[in-house]
């Protein structure tokens, strides 16, 4: 139906000699369960939230299978976002690709927040608009502190950077990583880890490569399974261009960083 559509709106509009269609909006509620228990409830048992938490993947992991109806009819890794925007390069291109509903459910739960934090990170790096569709009662507690990371992680107005970088983990079962720099202060960048296992800590070695300049100044925020309050711990020390980042089991991280610029040649 996707490519079908797609294909006859680009057909309209070369007929009417302008563009018809500016985004092409999506809806995406996880099918993912344990135990019998959907993934967009707010049930919080550790199966539940494991699995909440890793269906994220769904969005774009070529190496994730979700444990759902879905992936009976439809084998193997969903991708939904690539494949998604495969049909728009394919059949209408120059169209933006929106997700206007949402939901992984755990509002008032840590695994929600960090299941909201990574779809946030999963956006972004694709550049997909978004909006959460809020399905259930509560102060939706994690589901805030979610966005705050982003948009707000200190009270005053602080935000993640505005443009993306490219940003890999080599344990993505465990983590999930996305990282910004600033394009209005270059010096800036910000990194979001998220620790989605619920008893191991990560000790993450970071590097900022390839980068001529060294991290002066790291500062470190978060939210946790104790609390959804966004707080300031004490950061990590920096090594020239490293560092080592210590994520708590159940914790979304971000990390602001201050670099110096490499000398002009």
């Amino acid at each position: 139906f996707a490519n079908y559509y797609l294909e006859q709106m680009r057909i309209a509009a070369t007929a009417a000699g302008r563009r018809l269609l500016h985004y092409y909006d999506i809806h995406w509620y996880p099918e993912a369960t344990s135990g019998g228990i959907r993934v967009t409830t707010e049930d919080t048992s550790a199966g539940v939230a494991s699995v909440r938490m890793q269906s994220v993947r769904s969005l774009w992991d070529p190496t994730y299978t979700e444990p759902s109806w879905l992936t009976t009819v439809w084998p193997g890794p969903i991708q939904y976002i690539p494949q998604a925007l495969t049909s728009v390069a394919t059949y209408y291109p120059g169209t933006d690709l929106s997700i206007s509903e949402y939901n992984w459910g755990g509002s008032t739960h840590i695994s929600g927040g960090i299941a909201q934090a990574d779809v946030l990170g999963v956006l972004g790096r694709y550049n997909v608009a978004g909006c959460f569709w809020q399905l259930a009662g509560g102060s939706q507690n994690y589901i805030k502190a979610g966005f705050l990371l982003y948009r707000n992680y200190d009270g005053a107005g602080a935000k993640y950077a505005d443009t993306n970088v490219r940003c890999t983990s080599s344990n993505i079962v465990a983590t999930s990583t996305y990282a910004a720099v600033d394009s209005g202060v270059p010096t800036r960048m910000t990194l979001i880890m998220l620790n989605k296992d619920a008893a191991q800590t990560v000790n993450a070695a970071v590097t900022i490569s390839p980068y001529a300049g060294t991290i002066t100044g790291i500062q470190h925020w978060r939210f946790t399974s104790a609390s959804a309050t966004i707080g300031s711990v004490a950061p990590p020390v920096p090594s020239g261009a490293a560092f080592t980042a210590v994520l708590n089991p159940l914790t979304a991280n971000l990390f602001v960083l201050t670099l110096s610029l490499p000398a002009a040649a």
